[in-house]
């Protein structure tokens, strides 16, 4: 994975293991996007259907996602493992 983070925008390359983009999320203040090979998606900041109808739910930041946080405004489930570490985080009706 990579991620880039900056006061307006967050990327998300996920990799594979050879180091080729396998998705790429990307979030800024107007709308997000999901890149999956030849599939594209986008959402505005809603979680708003795009044209597919498949819609794409990003309303938190991405970075959050990246450092296991949960967005404070939003109730969240958190399960920690044994050396207290999140194990599992659920928050905005598991999207």
């Amino acid at each position: 994975m990579r991620w880039t983070h900056t006061a307006l925008s967050d990327e998300i390359l996920l990799l594979a293991p050879l180091g080729q983009t396998a998705a790429r999320v990307y979030r800024d203040a107007r709308n997000a996007t999901l890149d999956e090979g030849d599939k594209h998606y986008r959402a505005d900041d809603g979680g708003n259907p795009d044209a597919t109808g498949a819609g794409l739910y990003l309303r938190c930041a991405p970075h959050h996602w990246v450092l296991g946080l949960a967005e404070a405004e939003t109730p969240a489930q958190i399960e920690r493992n044994a050396h207290g570490q999140v194990a599992v985080l659920r928050q905005m009706d598991g999207r």
